[in-house]
């Protein structure tokens, strides 16, 4: 399947923000570190609103499974050569829901639950690996505005449930 807009096609790649893509796979656990040390009712809403976004991703992922191509990555800077990690890792499939968007709504959220002062720049750095999704071309905005959704009902699922 293909959710690809018109919109899509203005998107240049911007090979530098392969910085924040792969910044979530840093961001994930210790945001789960630093709230399970300081605060469990947040880090078990926080554990429970990503699994959540993963078993609607992953129902997704069986049942409509979407593709974005890559594109050819010129160049040997450092940003072209993680790129070309990222993609040689990262097969072009299942892309919608967007777990990095996805992921990085929920740790966003539960950053600023915890502290909105420092919440609010974590939350600045969510963007930028939400963002960072389209400009590497990993996805669509069909899949980051996916992902967001998913996101945002499994944080409010998760914070309802953890108050008990």
């Amino acid at each position: 399947m293909n959710l690809k807009t018109p919109l899509d096609d203005w998107i240049p790649l911007v090979a530098p923000f392969v910085v924040p893509y792969v910044s979530v796979m840093l961001l994930v656990p210790l945001t789960l570190a630093v709230l399970l040390t300081v605060n469990a009712r947040l880090a078990k809403s926080a554990l429970m609103a990503t699994v959540l976004t993963l078993l609607v991703a992953y129902a997704f992922y069986s049942l409509a499974q979407t593709h974005v191509p890559r594109p050819l990555i010129d160049g040997d800077d450092v940003f072209a050569r993680l790129l070309r990690t990222v993609y040689r890792n990262d097969e072009p499939y299942n892309c919608f829901p967007s777990l990095h968007t996805a992921l990085s709504v929920i740790m966003a959220v539960h950053w600023v639950r915890l502290s909105p002062r420092i919440g609010r720049c974590v939350a600045a750095w969510c963007g930028l690996i939400m963002f960072s999704t389209l400009f590497v071309h990993q996805h669509y905005v069909a899949d980051m505005a996916g992902g967001a959704a998913v996101a945002a009902f499994s944080c409010w699922a998760g914070l309802r449930l953890s108050r008990e």
